[in-house]
């Protein structure tokens, strides 16, 4: 949530000061009380910006920084001591969310056209140019559940450049045998800061790295493919895409149509997908 969408300050200068004040309340919901509450104010990096802030009589606790430049570093509260809810923005913020765009059926083949990874983590390289192009993220995951039913969690891990990013996790379900898991992501989700764009202009390099980690527990992956459905690509950028080697050509499936019409008209709206898929790639895998 931007600043600006909760509180309107006008003729606000930069050596002004006010107070910001915020109120949180759960109406309709007696059965839900609420035991903790916290919050973090995400910046750029702070600086030498930090000793202003501590010499007007420490208008803030220098705790609530999180500033989105940083490494791969996961957040403590108790390390930091404090006496909130650990509401960082690499973790938890969509997991409501990618539930609503998955499908897990029985099975113990992966569908054609996938780029097959042959381990936990998907790897490529972006320019803005071309990540603009990108529309949505289609994972395919095999699993092999043995012992009985079992129940099924996921863990998913997004990096630019090895920052983390917008955590998934949850529950796919209760399973005693093979399943098929087919998921879909808009990339702004996984990649981008708080659901926006992804800022090129930190990145020293022209090509940052985009990953993303996923673990199973509960499960054995059997097999991990993926998709990336994009607009039509103008031929500069495919030339770009195999000079710098930026990722699997097979991995882009051009379709300028909502990726939603697969993801969210349940099993139909999948078959579509595997079918255009096998046609695009002639039925055949690809390994990257």
């Amino acid at each position: 949530m931007e600043l600006k969408d909760l509180w309107t300050v006008d003729h606000f200068g930069p050596n002004d000061l006010t107070h910001f004040r915020i109120s949180i309340r759960v109406c309709n919901h007696h059965e839900l009380l609420v035991k903790k509450c916290g919050f973090r104010l995400i910046c750029k990096p702070l600086e030498n910006d930090i000793e202003v802030l501590l010499q007007d009589d420490q208008l803030l606790d220098t705790a609530l920084f999180y500033e989105v430049s940083h490494e791969d570093n996961p957040m403590s509260t108790k390390e930091n001591g404090l006496n909130m809810v650990d509401l960082s923005i690499e973790r938890h913020r969509y997991s409501s969310l990618w539930s609503l765009f998955k499908n897990v059926s029985p099975g113990t083949e992966m569908p054609k056209g996938f780029v097959l990874v042959e381990d936990s983590t998907i790897s490529f390289k972006a320019s803005q140019d071309l990540y603009n192009k990108f529309i949505g993220f289609f994972l395919c995951v095999v699993f092999d559940v043995e012992g009985g039913e079992k129940e099924v969690s996921i863990d998913i891990i997004p990096r630019v450049n090895g920052q983390r990013r917008n955590e998934q996790s949850g529950t796919l379900g209760s399973f005693d045998t093979d399943h098929v898991w087919l998921q879909f992501f808009r990339t702004n989700a996984l990649w981008g800061l708080l659901e926006g764009a992804v800022d090129f202009g930190q990145f020293d390099e022209s090509y940052p790295i985009f990953s993303l980690n996923i673990r199973v527990a509960g499960a054995t992956v059997k097999k991990l493919g993926y998709v990336l459905q994009s607009n039509p690509l103008e031929d500069a950028l495919k030339v770009e895409i195999e000079k710098n080697r930026l990722m699997d050509p097979a991995s882009l499936f051009e379709d300028r149509g909502n990726p939603l019409h697969y993801a969210w008209s349940g099993w139909s709206g999948w078959e579509d997908l595997c079918k255009r898929l096998e046609d695009m790639h002639g039925g055949r895998d690809s390994i990257y």
